[in-house]
């Protein structure tokens, strides 16, 4: 193929297209949409071969994903115009108008509503609501989205390059509520080519051995809203959490790829394990099954590829791996059943889950990692230990040979750990595909 010349900037630059590289010559690139010159541009870019015209989308519009967050928008029933509300409308600042997006309530004392340093969490009495939408996270590069408004043909190219390869991100505050109104905002087209998404899960629960704690009904934000056999609960989930699963399970989406990065806070009333032996002893004298939480999620299935995060304050690792063996059996397996509605029995085994464990224990401290191994079977879990590090999205084993900028990785991992969750901490990361036998 040979190569293509197309002008792609405000100031007229002209950039080299070959079926190579895209080469870029002068300053930022920008594709120019407006009044005076859209149509010239676009049937200037309409005249290069469709497989150059994709070159252009994915330089436009490709991240390695999209993360989007909340803002605030208004009040409802307004409190007195305290400190409080000012701080957190800055904490959560509209940038842009709320034009075209959906908005939901969230009750003031939502805020606030948990304090990990005791149980049972806090929850000031104040009146009133607050007013959100969905925004692009701060921090992002800019993505060029004015592409999408040369034309009808350069939207529906456009579109489906954005859409099918970014993963888009709802890792930060009121992370449910954020995924579902953007998600039911997309027309229908653009939502079946959302093929990967990355969703943040936040379980609580009591101390362990304090059964007497319970949460109130009244509480706002907790799914389900009745403790199930641990009493644990997803945070910040409210109604919408089954909403979303039944939307990521449906006909309207063709999800491939789900990264779920889930957090479990509980107080661990005992000395800190230092051993993963010790964990699992600590975890026969306390057990605790699968959470009822994880039933919506199980709704998906026919997923090309699953991975996830498990970052717990709780050392209950063979929990963690009944879980990933659920998740593995519902949404990978071709063996369940075609509108089977209730979670499968699981079987075989999980294969390469691993494990970092963090502990403080008087004068003792440890960071261990293993690479671990669960039998549905048996409910049994094997291990090797081996040295492991963070690599930004994964846990991976370390290398005496590391660069630099990987340990720096790796240090800033293990300080963000520390900070959200004291003395003991385990994360576990596990990920397969349709391909991979486990």
């Amino acid at each position: 193929m040979g190569a293509a010349w197309i002008t792609l900037s405000r100031d007229w630059t002209t950039y080299k297209l070959d079926h190579r590289s895209l080469v870029h010559r002068g300053m930022t690139m920008m594709f120019c949409v407006n009044a005076c010159a859209g149509s010239r541009q676009s049937s200037r870019l309409l005249a290069i071969p469709r497989e150059l015209r994709d070159m252009v989308y994915d330089h436009l519009l490709v991240q390695d994903h999209i993360a989007l967050e909340c803002a605030i928008t208004g009040v409802s029933n307004p409190m007195n115009r305290s400190r409080d509300e000012r701080d957190l409308r800055e904490q959560y600042p509209l940038r842009h108008p709320c034009v075209g997006r959906s908005t939901w309530r969230v009750p003031f004392a939502d805020f606030y509503q948990h304090s990990w340093s005791s149980w049972p969490p806090t929850r000031p009495a104040v009146e009133g609501e607050f007013s959100m939408t969905y925004q692009a996270a701060k921090g992002r590069p800019l993505l060029y989205l004015q592409v999408m408004l040369g034309c009808k043909q350069l939207y529906v190219e456009a579109r489906e390059i954005f859409y099918s390869r970014n993963t888009f991100s709802f890792t930060r505050d009121f992370r449910i509520l954020t995924a579902l109104h953007f998600l039911q905002d997309r027309p229908a087209a653009s939502l079946s080519r959302v093929f990967s998404l990355e969703l943040a899960l936040m379980e609580d629960g009591p101390p362990l051995n304090e059964p007497r704690y319970t949460l109130s009904l009244d509480r706002h934000g907790f799914f389900p809203s009745e403790p199930d056999s641990g009493n644990c609960y997803l945070v910040y989930a409210y109604d919408y959490y089954p909403r979303l699963c039944s939307l990521l399970a449906s006909s309207a989406m063709q999800l491939r790829d789900l990264r779920l990065v889930m957090e479990s806070y509980h107080l661990l009333q005992e000395r800190n394990p230092i051993s993963i032996e010790q964990c699992l002893s600590v975890e026969e004298r306390s057990p605790s099954g699968v959470p009822s939480w994880l039933n919506p999620l199980l709704e998906l299935t026919g997923l090309h590829a699953v991975s996830v995060r498990w970052t717990s304050s709780w050392p209950f690792l063979r929990r963690t791996a009944r879980c990933l063996d659920l998740l593995r059996h519902r949404m990978l397996l071709d063996g369940c059943a075609q509108g089977e509605t209730t979670a499968p029995v699981s079987g075989g085994e999980i294969a390469d889950v691993r494990v970092r464990m963090l502990a403080t224990n008087n004068e003792s401290e440890v960071d261990i990692g293993a690479a671990m191994s669960y039998s549905a079977v048996t409910d049994q879990l094997s291990w090797r230990v081996c040295g492991l590090r963070f690599d930004g999205t994964r846990l991976v084993e370390a290398r005496e040979d590391a660069d630099e900028t990987e340990i720096k990785t790796d240090q800033q991992f293990l300080r963000e750990l520390r900070q959200g969750h004291g003395s003991f901490v385990t994360t576990c990361f596990w990920e397969s595909s349709r391909t991979q036998p486990n």
